[in-house]
């Protein structure tokens, strides 16, 4: 796998990661354990090889909750915690609580090391700005935009091709259903804002990367 598709696949499963963190932040949920028992990565490919080309499905177990309080075992930690953790597991790199220093390998090089210096902060926002950064890196295919202007302009244009794609696609086969990538895609261009767009390229723009 090169280096390229190695870190967006990263940043997709990051991506669900911080939605799914962004869930459980809403309903009260403030820690989680240490060793990533509360998700499962699920690929629709039986074959091995074909599931290298693959981006998987981030499913959460919501009866690994609570479970490690309930038998005194793994430590816990807090949701922005837990997302540097995941970031670091998922990029081969240490463990220590801090943002690691991340080399320059692709276009999503300098949109990963921006998601992990917001998580390091570890604010109540945190969890919503990393989210933001990681789908203008997956989504906006390297755009650079000037002003809340031009990222509105972008949006629009971006929201009618994808109307119209899928409206091809129903033609062409009704049975046809949404991969993964697409749906994340859709709720992007569904909730994204001329300023988030805007503060998430001042973020990425602004990491530092070797």
């Amino acid at each position: 796998m090169d280096r390229t598709h190695h870190e967006e696949l990263v940043s997709f499963i990051l991506l669900q990661v911080l939605q799914a963190l962004k869930m459980l932040q809403g309903e009260g949920v403030e820690s989680l354990s240490t060793n990533f028992k509360e998700f499962l990565l699920a690929y629709r490919s039986p074959s091995v090889d074909a599931s290298y080309n693959e981006f998987p499905r981030l499913l959460f177990l919501p009866e690994t909750l609570g479970a490690e309080i309930e038998i005194g075992g793994d430590e816990l930690v807090g949701l922005c915690r837990y997302a540097l953790r995941a970031l670091c597991t998922l990029l081969h790199h240490k463990m220590d609580g801090k943002a690691p220093a991340i080399k320059l390998r692709s276009r999503f090089s300098r949109a990963l090391s921006a998601c992990a210096l917001l998580l390091q902060e570890d604010k109540s926002n945190s969890l919503t700005k990393a989210k933001n950064v990681m789908e203008l890196a997956l989504w906006s295919d390297g755009e650079h935009f000037k002003s809340e202007q031009e990222a509105r302009v972008w949006i629009d244009t971006a929201r009618a091709d994808c109307v119209d794609n899928l409206c091809r696609q129903l033609i062409c086969d009704s049975t046809r259903q949404l991969g993964a990538r697409e749906r994340f895609r859709i709720e992007f261009l569904l909730s994204a804002t001329p300023r988030s767009i805007i503060e998430s390229q001042k973020s990425t723009m602004t990491a530092n990367v070797k």
